[in-house]
């Protein structure tokens, strides 16, 4: 014998102890399925937001609300293109 006192098997946190091992196995499962959810979920929403914009993309294609006069282009801001425009023209005219 080595002389030494052995009590580690007698403490309920001894990695050793059968009960321990079991439920850290068991937390390693659940924590490998709720991962694995999450991934499934994950990857169910990006196949949702996929279709979406899909969706949208053949409505604007189709000749949508979202569609521009010049090929698809939605000009937000007419007003600043227009005055660039004519500040353009008007240094052409000099």
């Amino acid at each position: 014998m080595s002389g030494r006192l052995v009590i580690l098997p007698k403490k309920t946190y001894c990695p050793w102890r059968p009960e321990n091992v079991e439920r850290v196995l068991r937390d390693e499962r659940l924590e490998r399925e709720r991962l694995e959810g999450e991934e499934r979920e994950r990857i169910g929403e990006e196949r949702r937001r996929r279709a979406r914009l899909a969706e949208a993309e053949a409505e604007a294609g189709s000749g949508g609300a979202a569609a521009g006069d010049d090929g698809g282009h939605l000009n937000l801001f007419p007003e600043a293109r227009d005055a660039e425009l004519r500040l353009v023209r008007g240094r052409k005219a000099k």
